[in-house]
């Protein structure tokens, strides 16, 4: 990642009348790998939705929970799953994070 933007990966859809999108940001090495799930009822996630998490992530230098504490009051909810490093999961452990994804897709 030295000398380059950081690469990352999005996914949108709906599940049960909510709108989902996943992004998946490179992290360093030493860091937590996580993926982060933002939900909304009203809203389909866009582009320019994840391009703001990016920028206040990474310009505005704001933390996981700084990010929350903006979208507390929002119709967008903005959490996050951790996950294993590990390019090769089993299908067990694949299992168990999609039912813990999908465990996190409600909004109160």
């Amino acid at each position: 990642m030295k000398g380059r933007q950081r690469q990352y990966l999005t996914a949108t859809f709906e599940y049960e009348n909510v709108y989902v999108g996943l992004l998946e940001l490179e992290n360093y090495p030493s860091s937590s790998a996580a993926t982060w799930i933002i939900i909304s009822k009203e809203n389909f996630i866009s582009e320019d939705i994840f391009n703001n998490f990016i920028s206040f992530f990474l310009k505005d230098n704001l933390s996981n929970k700084e990010l929350k504490a903006i979208y507390i009051k929002a119709p967008i909810k903005f959490i996050t799953k951790n996950h294993e490093r590990d390019e090769d999961l089993t299908e067990e452990q694949l299992t168990k994070w999609l039912a813990s994804l999908v465990g996190k897709l409600s909004i109160n």
